[in-house]
């Protein structure tokens, strides 16, 4: 099969979203496909002009260029699919009309809730917020809800509202692929069809962790922006409610809040600010961690560090909302504790720590048996299902049309 992935990079390149792309392409070329790319990188705007971002902001909604550049590599490579990733801010919508008027299926992959809410997060004031789901969006613009913009509001909202209208994401996308059970009852009820809406979770194509019964020390690790949203707050909030005898609290990361907390505790020696780490540091420091915490306040889609937790045998504690509860098989493979709470992450941390041996082996075989739920094979096989199932949905109405 010959795959055209389509994706809007952010600034980094080196976010959940772009790795999922190369895991998927890496995926597909080793089980022989042929895959191209077309790739664009919000990097472009850096720096941009008042004009320049009023232009980005109007080819958000329809970008004939971006139309243009898959058309023709639709004639030049003819593949079977083209799967989209992420097509904000500087690909729009055109480019599903662009596949599927010269002959081919699209495929959609939700990475976050842009279809349903402004800044894609169902986030608002810190808190979840869900007053767009299933209804117009003019309250993404009148609470400035993406980047604090009234400006910058009105364009996510106006890209919504007009390919609403004109029936573009019910009727130009044959199939979307939902993160978790949760993501698609979101997108379902904000209007998308629901036989159209399939789930295929992120997986690891780390291989699973050899040596599960090592010793570890005496360590939990946080692994992420550190930024409220994330609930790093939450975090150290609750680690001083607790501070566990002979326990260490591993920051890995950065983020326009580090400055502010890490001033914050300087006088805790029991949290350590390691900062940004390679991809290999993050494997060792997991291996050597009882626990992994995940405390954010917002619907996050799949973290794909919370995968390497699990073939690491590491268990997670993470907030009872959204897809956790799902991707921990309802706690069996860590702790779950109340969103937004830095009480209820206190309790947590304090059984997660006074888990005997026996227990923590426990959790640690259940984290490992959802990794092997998340292997590359397994994906494999979900993401054929879905093309094939893009495919006839492709070949259905294109017949009647």
């Amino acid at each position: 099969m010959r795959v055209l992935q389509v994706h809007n990079q952010y600034f980094s390149g080196l976010g959940g979203e772009d790795t999922v792309v190369r895991l998927e392409e890496e995926l597909l070329r080793s089980r022989g496909h042929e895959v191209r790319q077309l790739i664009v990188s919000t990097s472009e705007l850096k720096g941009a002009g008042a004009l320049q971002l009023i232009q980005a902001a109007v080819s958000s909604i329809w970008s004939g260029s971006s139309y243009d550049s898959v058309a023709n590599a639709v004639k030049a490579f003819r593949p079977e699919v083209v799967h989209v990733h992420n097509t904000f801010p500087l690909l729009s919508p055109s480019v599903y009309y662009a596949a599927r008027r010269n002959g081919v299926c699209v495929v959609q992959t939700l990475h976050n809730y842009r279809i349903a809410c402004a800044n894609g997060l169902l986030l608002r004031n810190g808190m979840p917020c869900e007053d767009c789901v299933g209804r117009t969006k003019w309250r993404g613009l009148v609470h400035r809800c993406y980047s604090g913009s009234a400006g910058m509001s009105a364009s996510v909202v106006a890209i919504e509202t007009s390919h609403r209208i004109t029936g573009t994401f019910r009727h130009q996308v044959d199939a979307y692929i939902a993160l978790s059970s949760f993501q698609r009852d979101i997108v379902i009820r904000d209007g998308l069809p629901a036989e159209k809406v399939h789930i295929k979770p992120n997986f690891s194509s780390n291989a699973i962790f050899a040596n599960k019964h090592s010793k570890r020390g005496a360590q939990i690790v946080y692994i992420g922006s550190i930024r409220r949203e994330k609930g790093t707050d939450l975090l150290l909030n609750a680690w001083t409610k607790v501070r566990p005898e002979g326990y260490r609290l591993l920051l890995l990361g950065d983020g326009p809040d580090r400055a502010e907390f890490q001033q914050q505790y300087a006088s805790d020696d029991s949290v350590i600010w390691m900062g940004f780490q390679s991809a290999t540091e993050v494997a060792r420091v997991l291996g050597e961690c009882k626990y992994i915490v995940i405390a954010s306040r917002w619907y996050e889609g799949f973290p794909m560090v919370l995968l390497e937790a699990f073939t690491s045998g590491t268990p997670a504690i993470a907030p009872n909302h959204a897809a956790f509860p799902e991707i921990l098989g309802g706690g069996k493979s860590g702790f779950l504790f109340e969103p937004s709470s830095s009480d209820s992450l206190a309790d947590v941390l304090r059984r997660a720590v006074s888990t005997d041996e026996i227990g923590w082996h426990q959790l640690s075989d259940a984290a490992l048996a959802r990794a092997e739920d998340y292997s590359a094979d397994i994906n494999y096989t979900r993401l054929m299902e879905i093309y094939k199932a893009a495919r006839d949905s492709y070949s259905r109405t294109h017949f009647h049309s």
